[in-house]
């Protein structure tokens, strides 16, 4: 019997529902902020604010609901959100300038949440892939403030506005400094949490990872199926063939049983010869 080869992963993340649960929380969050705002603008709304909030609301809640129904994982859910949160930041960015009042000392409130933005690319990416998201979006940001301080504002409001927009850039720029430094610490250490809980010889989830995933599912009162198995006769196998081909033995079992895993199972290594699966409901 021939059984599709899957590649043999990391054990499922135990924090993936408290993920779920935050992003749901984020959602919330911005929909109401998004209405408060709009609701302390009226009736003059903004002519940004009013098309842009809106259509952001619909991105986040759009998403939560594709998550929901498994549609899509995490990490695209979260990737649209950031891309929805960047691009209406940047457009408000810019878009402010030409609504300041003259003599105006500092930007709108709405430019605080870039700390938000630098600082919430290093939970959706990489750390090395966040770090260029956020220099991009600074540049992008540096070049906004630069054209409208040197084309579109007013001489008499330039001045004062200087000292805002450069403080807003540095800022930026070491947050981005310091989230970078933190993000590759932070991927060292989930690294070393992933390879303490993968059986080197298999491949596949050692007998820690195992016992967490059961207690994490014991501890949210979920149902779930156990198979425990191990190998007939797997001595013989050394000590007729050598280590080496029982070593083989037992990868191949490793990686049949993870090739047969149904979604959201985890196939462990026990220890020896023996083997568990913890199957859904």
């Amino acid at each position: 019997m021939t059984v599709p080869r899957r590649p043999i992963s990391a054990p499922p993340s135990t924090w993936q529902p408290g993920q779920r649960r935050m992003f749901l929380l984020v959602v919330v969050l911005e929909v109401c902020a998004s209405m408060a705002a709009l609701w302390s603008q009226a009736p003059n709304f903004d002519a940004l604010d009013v098309w842009a909030l809106p259509l952001l609301s619909a991105l986040m809640l759009g998403a939560q609901l594709l998550l929901s129904m498994g549609l899509i994982r995490y990490e695209r859910a979260t990737s649209l959100a950031f891309l929805g949160g960047c691009t209406y930041l940047l457009l408000a960015l810019s878009h402010q300038y030409s609504v300041m009042p003259p003599g105006a000392r500092t930007l709108s409130e709405n430019t605080y949440w870039f700390a938000v933005l630098f600082t919430s690319a290093f939970y959706v990416f990489p750390a090395r892939v966040a770090t260029n998201y956020a220099v991009l979006i600074l540049g992008i940001a540096v070049m906004i403030c630069g054209w409208h301080l040197a084309a579109t504002v007013p001489a008499e409001t330039r001045l004062s506005l200087i000292g805002a927009t450069v403080q807003l850039l540095l800022s930026g720029g070491v947050l981005i400094l310091i989230q970078s430094i933190f993000g590759a610490q932070r991927a060292q250490l989930l690294a070393s949490r992933s390879a303490a809980l993968i059986d080197v010889l298999t491949g596949i989830a050692n007998r820690r990872a195992a016992e967490e995933r059961l207690r994490e599912l014991s501890g949210r009162g979920a149902a779930y199926t156990v198979v425990l198995f191990d190998l007939d006769h797997f001595k013989q196998i050394n000590d007729k063939h050598g280590h080496a081909a029982g070593d083989l033995v037992l990868r191949g079992v490793a990686q049949l049983s993870q090739a047969l895993l149904p979604q959201g199972g985890v196939a462990a290594r026990w220890g020896g010869e023996e083997f568990l699966l913890i199957l859904p409901r």
